[in-house]
């Protein structure tokens, strides 16, 4: 617990915490929010070669290896990049909470530390993440503000699996009391990690697309510069990842803190056990 703030937070601590922690913390985050990609990379690089097997020219061999076939391989190719994308996707998102509850409650986190929570709870995050989209969508469809209110109310369910241990449908319950009376923190945060975000994404992502207008307006960019671009995409996309991550463990630090003592519990647990002989008698703590 040493180093470690406890107490309530107001939205500016919040706030303030959150970038504190992404920028001591930032290569061990932005390293587990970007390390699927390199298996993505592989596999991509994987898939482009089979494609090249059968092609000729630059375009599918059909004559030799018929037409149904052709099509079955694309849509093999989309498929497993598809399927990929989304384990990276989610195993990312789930490494990148688990750090950062890691380093919310004072344990030193770690990149394969986070990947193995990650992957045992990937599970219970896919359940909770389809059950919470499908009841964020009816929302809209209802009218816009159910919606938000939804969306708000189901934000916590990753810090919940994580942090708790608990399942993908009980996840969606605990984040609903969790957020009743702080969802306006949760969307003032997401807000400002929203824009910070999109300044980083667009910050490197125009830059490039600026040169290629106007390098190449008269033909087609060469390869490489594809690559850079690709690159930089999955740069800016992979940068500003951590820093919701931050917020929502962060308010669900502090919605514990505030509705059950989770820092007086925790500062409990703490404490040295009684010597032999002596009675197990707790220090009394005033809550008021």
């Amino acid at each position: 617990m040493a180093g470690v703030e406890t107490g309530p937070l107001t939205l500016g601590e919040i706030l303030d915490r959150m970038f504190s922690i992404y920028r001591k913390n930032f290569l061990l985050l932005v390293g587990i929010a970007g390390l699927p990609y390199a298996g993505i990379a592989v596999v991509v690089g994987f898939l482009v070669g089979l494609a090249a097997l059968v092609t000729v020219g630059g375009t599918p061999d059909v004559a030799r290896i018929g037409v149904g076939a052709v099509g079955g391989i694309f849509l093999i190719v989309i498929l497993v990049m598809v399927f990929v994308f989304m384990v990276a996707a989610i195993l990312a998102s789930l490494g990148t909470y688990a750090a950062v509850w890691d380093i919310q409650v004072g344990r030193k986190p770690g990149i394969k530390r986070a990947y193995g929570i990650a992957w045992s709870h990937a599970g219970a995050a896919i359940v909770a993440g389809i059950l919470a989209g499908l009841a964020t969508i009816a929302g809209f469809f209802l009218l816009i503000v159910p919606g938000i209110i939804v969306y708000l109310a189901l934000s916590l369910i990753y810090p919940v699996i994580i942090a708790e241990d608990s399942g993908g449908a009980a996840s969606l319950s605990r984040s609903w009391e969790l957020t009743k009376g702080y969802r306006w923190k949760i969307f003032v945060a997401g807000l400002v990690s929203l824009a910070v975000s999109m300044a980083i994404t667009y910050g490197i992502q125009i830059p490039l697309l600026v040169i290629g207008s106007v390098s190449f307006a008269q033909g087609t960019a060469p390869i490489w510069f594809a690559i850079l671009s690709a690159l930089a995409s999955v740069i800016g996309s992979v940068v500003p990842a951590p820093l919701l991550a931050i917020a929502s463990c962060l308010i669900y630090y502090d919605a514990r803190v505030r509705k059950e003592g989770f820092d007086l519990q925790r500062m409990l647990d703490q404490l040295p056990p009684p010597a032999p002989g002596e009675a197990g008698t707790t220090p009394g703590i005033a809550l008021s």
